[in-house]
């Protein structure tokens, strides 16, 4: 698979260029990959393993990323990823446990009210890892 390839085939089709094509890379070995400012726009991830991709600055609007493999992997918190376009349980519960972790640091009372939300923890809790991490919110 040539990544570079499908990255450029991919922009020339956001674009709207006869010669593009839409990204799929569904089931792709993408881990460890320096995706940093990728437009991925639209791209199709499903299942993509992305271990400890370097995600920072991508713009994943769009984008399907269920089953995706986002262990260890850098989201960006950046506006890119806010109109993500598909994602599964699985990526819900580890990216709220991970917030919740936050927030059991913080030291703003508001913040640590979530704690207190029985739903979120319930649901931050089926994080695929949290038998070696630990509960959230004990």
């Amino acid at each position: 698979m040539d990544l570079k390839n499908i990255l450029e085939k991919h922009s020339r089709w956001l674009a709207n260029e006869n010669d593009g094509d839409q990204a799929d890379l569904s089931g792709a070995n993408l881990r460890m990959a320096n995706l940093s400012g990728a437009d991925l726009r639209m791209a199709n991830l499903s299942g993509a393993n992305l271990r400890g991709a370097n995600l920072r600055g991508a713009d994943l609007s769009g984008a399907d990323l269920r089953m995706a493999n986002l262990d260890f992997s850098c989201w960006s918190l950046s506006c890119k990823t806010l109109n993500i376009g598909k994602v599964d349980a699985k990526i819900c519960a580890q990216l709220l446990y991970h917030t919740l972790r936050v927030i059991q640091k913080c030291e703003d009372k508001d913040m640590k009210k979530l704690l207190k939300l029985k739903s979120l923890l319930k649901e931050a809790n089926m994080f695929h890892r949290v038998g070696e991490c630990g509960k959230v919110g004990k």
